[in-house]
């Protein structure tokens, strides 16, 4: 009795055990699979799997047989991922083949593995059987030539088999395991194949279309975009196992190094199409550094795949996520400023999403259908970027067409203008003519030969024609009326309010004559008021600055007065204590002086005009100008009340102590020279009139 329940107990503990066993790893059963749904052909192998991390990568499938239970661990993802690894990794499942005609093809679902070996341990004997399979094997020495690692399963009818597998690549390890029927395997490659057609379909199409209308538009944006596309189709189709399948059948590794290349040549072509397409030069300056970061960077990345391959896959990684982002920032930032951006930021955008949504799988988040979304997003974002460079070419063509009206409106206006320019040459040759005739006529008016040996005059007009004005008048008996003015303002106004002061000098004089009276004339305070009055109420707004002074050549004195006039200039030659002979240099006395011409009338009983005197020794010179010949040199001439020492120091100063030794037309003849030299000829800043005098022996 007691040993029955020994035995009892011993049972129950065995079916727990065998229980727990199944928990812990369970058996795929084949038959039980297609009972369960036999619409259902291919299954994810995920939740049958147990892994085990192989850091140093030298194990042995007997390391592996003998090792412990506790060695591998139960795989909880719908998708195992492990990311960048030199670990080899192993994994095993438990298989029972059911009928002995079914033929079942176990797929690893990822094209980048470079080396999966299988082990299939026979449930009778314990021997195992080794397969090798990934794009490291040449394809001609595969059992199913595929670009996939993909082994055909046979086991014994209703017998539990072990299989283990070992997986290793330099590039990211993933194990997505499933499991097809015969007719299930070819029906879902034919789909995928379909598919694969469609998108590289899709990808050439629009490569030949784009390289096409570069050919006819010459727009570098359309080249950059050719060849960035080029080498993303080429690399995605190295992802797809195609390049390995179809270009290097007998050098998987060779497949995957080009892959990495090709990408990196696609990240520097992205960056240049976006540099074309943006104008990021000329609307983001400080932008070029990181240009220049990237198509450095991605080069010198492309050289190290060769290398070092497993450093360069992750430096990539670094550079596809930097750069995405950084074309998404620039759409962002130029959104409103630039109307083809828009679709330029919604390819990217599908992209960005679409490698997201692809990527969820290496977090553990599998969704079965997000597979394909990295194809998905990429076909959408190069379908949106060849059509944003079409909007870009119509924007162009539409600010070309814009700028032709432009240059056509420009072009009418230049004809307007080179029509009225013409008219206006035309009227302006008029007006230089009659301006020339203006200037002869008043220069007739000026005596530059005066007639009298002791006084030399000077005219330098700041335009063709002036407003300064001297003349001098003979008054018989050894006398000489000396009149120098000035008009307010330049040009035609001024010139005619010369006209004007000549005209009545000359009909004083006339009259004066008639009446065989000079007293007027022989009176500085009663010919300067008799002026005054004359041209008071015709001058618009302007004023006459006048000097006018009766030299009697025989007593050679002066008596003169001034109306806002600057002073002459007294040069007597002295003795100094060696004997020799100086030019002692003074200002005359001019104050108080009447106010300019025009501006008041006057009244000569009223008004108290006061005439100075002067008497000057043999050889003493008297200089008299306008202002124009200080303001020429820029000297302030209202600085002659604080004396000569103001003067010390400009040209003038030193051609007037020099002077003893020239003759009236010398001076006359240095003082032009340097006021030419000084203002460059043909930009005094005012008129000059000069009238140098020289008391006889």
């Amino acid at each position: 009795m007691l040993s029955s329940r020994v035995h009892f107990c011993q049972f129950i503990g065995i079916l727990i055990f065998w229980f727990l066993q199944i928990i812990n790893n369970p058996v795929i059963d084949a038959q039980t699979l297609n009972a369960g749904n036999s619409e259902k052909t291919s299954y994810s192998m995920s939740r049958y799997l147990d892994f085990y991390e192989d850091k140093s990568g030298n194990k042995t499938i007997e390391d592996i047989i003998k090792s412990p239970e506790n060695l591998f661990h139960k795989n909880t993802s719908e998708y195992p991922a492990f990311g960048f690894s030199k670990s080899a990794f192993w994994g095993k499942f438990s298989w029972s083949g059911g009928k002995k005609d079914s033929k079942w093809y176990l797929v690893f679902d990822y094209s980048m593995l470079e080396t999966v070996e299988l082990y299939m341990q026979d449930p009778l004997t314990g021997s195992i059987e080794k397969r090798i399979n990934g794009n490291s094997v040449p394809l001609y020495n595969k059992t199913i030539k595929h670009r996939k690692a993909v082994f055909p399963l046979n086991s014994p009818e209703n017998k539990i088999q072990n299989i283990y597998f070992k997986v290793k690549s330099r590039d990211t390890v993933e194990i997505p395991l499933l499991l097809f029927t015969n007719d299930a395997f070819y029906e879902v490659e034919n789909r995928n194949l379909f598919f694969s057609g469609l998108y590289y379909g899709i990808i050439l199409v629009m490569i030949i279309y784009n390289f096409f209308l570069y050919l006819s538009l010459r727009d570098i944006a359309y080249l950059h975009y050719v060849v960035m596309i080029f080498s993303y189709g080429l690399a995605q189709a190295g992802m797809d196992g195609f390049l390995y399948q179809y270009l290097f059948p007998e050098n998987g590794s060779m497949a995957n190094t080009v892959r990495i290349i090709l990408a990196n040549v696609t990240i520097f072509f992205g960056v240049k199409f976006s540099e074309s397409f943006l104008d990021l030069k000329k609307r983001i300056p400080g932008i070029k550094n990181i240009l220049l970061l990237f198509y450095t960077g991605t080069m010198l990345n492309a050289v190290l795949t060769i290398l070092n391959f497993f450093m360069a896959a992750r430096i990539l990684f670094v550079f596809m996520f930097l750069s995405t982002f950084m074309f998404l920032y620039l759409s962002i930032r130029l959104y409103n400023k630039y109307p083809p951006i828009r679709l330029y930021f919604f390819a990217w955008f599908m992209f960005i999403l679409g490698t997201l949504l692809w990527s969820l799988k290496l977090f553990h988040l599998y969704v079965p259908g997000f597979i394909f979304s990295l194809q998905f997003g990429s076909a959408v974002e190069v379908t949106l970027l060849s059509f944003a460079l079409g909007s870009r070419i119509n924007l162009m063509n539409a600010e070309k067409e814009t700028m032709k009206i432009e240059a056509l409106k420009q072009k009418q206006l230049m004809e307007k203008n080179r029509f009225q320019m013409k008219l206006f040459q035309k009227r302006t040759e008029g007006i230089e003519k009659e301006l020339q005739l203006a200037r002869e006529i008043q220069i007739s008016m000026i005596p530059l030969n005066s007639g009298f040996e002791n006084i030399h005059g000077l005219y330098l007009p700041m335009d063709k024609i002036g407003g300064d004005f001297y003349d001098l008048i003979p008054l018989g008996e050894g006398k000489i009326g000396i009149f120098i003015s000035d008009v307010s303002g330049h040009g035609i106004p001024a010139a005619l309010i010369t006209v004007m002061l000549r005209t009545m000098i000359l009909n004083s004089v006339n009259e004066k004559r008639i009446e065989k009276k000079m007293s007027m004339l022989l009176e500085p305070e009663k010919f300067m008021v008799h002026l005054n009055n004359y041209l008071y109420g015709h001058l618009q707004g302007n004023f006459v600055t006048a000097f006018y002074g009766v030299y009697d050549i025989l007593e050679r004195t002066m008596k003169y007065t001034s109306a806002a006039h600057p002073p002459g200039i007294w040069l007597s030659v002295k003795s100094d204590k060696e004997g020799e002979n100086n030019v002692a240099l003074s200002f005359m006395d001019v104050s108080p002086q009447m106010p300019p011409l025009g501006v008041f009338r006057l009244d000569p009983k009223r008004n108290n005009i006061v005439v100075k005197n002067l008497s000057l020794a043999t050889s003493d010179r008297v200089i008299l100008y306008t202002d124009g010949l200080m303001d020429n040199i820029g000297y302030d001439y209202l600085n002659f009340k604080d004396g000569v020492s103001s003067f010390k120091g400009t040209i003038l100063y030193d051609i007037f102590q020099q002077s003893k030794n020239m003759d009236l037309k010398t001076i006359l003849e240095q003082l032009s020279v340097q006021l030419l030299l000084t203002t460059e000829a043909s930009s005094l800043c005012d008129d000059v009139c000069v009238l140098v005098l020289e008391a006889n022996r």
